[in-house]
């Protein structure tokens, strides 16, 4: 890897053919953080400009050599069924050229040849249509278990010189000297850069926190569902409040399909979209939760359902009804499309115009639509699909999710000309939704007694959300 990163950044770095490729890998180091599965590199060279590319297009080498070797590994049982499908290709072109030459058999010796020769062209298409099937179901198993390596973040160049930091030294110490533990309390609140309140978010993206949700407990994605195993826990009417915030972040449109993304791995939104699909479906509308996360799908384990059909195989297989593909979860009124087998062309999947048939027929079926999607900094798919629904949500980890990780992943968003309803802030202290949600009540609080009439109109599913009893 070492040889091909030099070779690459030859063209801009032409002193780096003088070293050899264990000198470049010297300058790198990698670390991998516990209970995760990022991987960091770190380049330390005298130019911060270079280490910063070398960091780079090293990334880029290494996703790329550790997916051709997965590839590879495949490569010759896919040769040998493909070199299978030319040659009935050809029996089959064979057996029919026979079939025309015959013509009418008017005679007992052509009829009999006829008869075989009809036999041996079923056959062949039988043994093509398996051998095909076989192939398929080959490359969509390899696909399912190739590790794919990507970047989340670029390396950037850090200008300050590394050592010695004489000037930092002294004002750290002087700091921890004086005001000891109300200075170190007060530099790691400075030097915190994560979101940590709605006010933050908002000055961030420009979007309104539609909620704050707390931090679910449970070994199993299964209790991830806190909305229908524990209806009454204050993180279950977070979800209330979310789903009732929603509706008037959109009050002047008809509103029924959401997308639900997040900036990276692990910040909950699968957890967001599944227990949103679920308080939806508790007003009594009939609810369908789609995972288009088809790279790491989970929601069939918070459901506790199987994964072998699903939206893939809607994709796919435009012969059956889309409906097909759905499974019945417990929530009355919520059924769930599982992300199905995994492809190895998911953006390809996702961008087709069967995708956009299969979301038109899921909204004939149902009155309201989750698409719970990757997220949108890893890779396209939550920018493809984004587009295609009324609008999206942008979930962040509290003390986890930073500044300009969200900030990006919001821009990506409007980049698409989606609509970003607001955010969740999730794994929150507050475990509730915050002012956020004391602003609401306070706004609406005639509403929910009869002391008044609305003067804001409410189309579509969210507003009868909101007011299920229609009183």
């Amino acid at each position: 890897m070492g040889e091909m990163t030099i070779k690459e950044l030859s063209s801009s770095y032409p002193d780096l053919q003088e070293i050899s490729s264990a000198e470049l890998l010297a300058k790198v180091s990698v670390n991998s953080p516990v209970d995760s599965l990022l991987i960091e590199l770190t380049v330390i060279d005298a130019d911060p400009a270079r280490a910063a590319d070398i960091a780079n297009t090293l990334g880029i080498v290494f996703a790329n050599e550790n997916e051709r070797q997965q590839l590879s590994e495949s490569d010759q049982p896919i040769k040998l069924l493909e070199s299978r499908l030319l040659d009935l290709d050809g029996e089959l072109a064979n057996i029919g050229t026979q079939i025309i030459e015959i013509g009418e058999p008017d005679t007992v010796a052509k009829q009999t040849q006829f008869d075989r020769l009809t036999r041996e062209l079923e056959e062949a298409r039988t043994t093509y249509n398996s051998t095909f099937q076989l192939k398929l179901d080959y490359e969509l198993n390899i696909a399912s278990k190739i590790n794919t390596f990507f970047s989340i973040e670029d390396a950037q160049p850090i200008f300050a010189p590394i050592s010695p930091r004489t000037k930092t030294n002294v004002i750290l110490a002087t700091i921890i000297g004086t005001l000891l533990t109300l200075g170190i309390i007060l530099l790691l609140d400075f030097l915190d850069d994560t979101v940590k309140t709605p006010d933050e978010a908002a000055k961030v993206t420009g979007a309104s926190t539609l909620a704050s949700i707390g931090f679910i407990k449970g070994d199993k994605p299964s209790d991830r569902l806190i909305t229908q195993t524990a209806p009454r826990a204050p993180i279950s009417e977070a979800y209330r409040v979310l789903r009732t915030n929603l509706s008037f972040s959109a009050i002047d449109t008809e509103l029924r399909s959401v997308l639900v993304t997040s900036s990276s791995p692990g910040e909950g939104k699968s957890t967001c979209s599944a227990n949103t699909a679920v308080v939806m479906a508790q007003t009594g509308h009939k609810v369908i939760l789609i995972d288009a996360d088809l790279r790491k799908p989970t929601q069939h384990r918070i459901f506790e359902t199987n994964n072998n059909h699903g939206l893939t195989t809607a994709l796919l297989d435009s012969s059956t009804p889309v409906a097909a593909h759905l499974q019945a979860t417990r929530t009355p009124g919520l059924r769930l499309m599982a992300s199905g087998p995994l492809p190895p062309n998911p953006a390809e999947l996702l961008n087709s115009k069967r995708m956009r048939d299969v979301l038109a027929e899921l909204l004939e079926d149902a009155d309201f639509v989750i698409v719970d999607t990757p997220p949108v900094l890893t890779v396209a798919d939550a920018a493809i699909l984004a587009p295609k629904v009324d609008g999206c949500i942008l979930v962040a980890e509290v003390g986890k999710t930073k500044y300009d990780i969200l900030k990006e992943s919001s821009t990506r968003l409007r980049a698409t000309n989606a609509a970003l309803f607001g955010l969740v802030l999730n794994r929150s202290k507050a475990g509730r939704a915050g002012y956020y949600q004391n602003y609401y009540n306070e706004r609406y609080y005639s509403y929910e007694y009869g002391a008044g009439t609305p003067k804001a109109s409410k189309k579509g599913i969210f507003g009868r959300l909101s007011n299920p009893t229609g009183n």
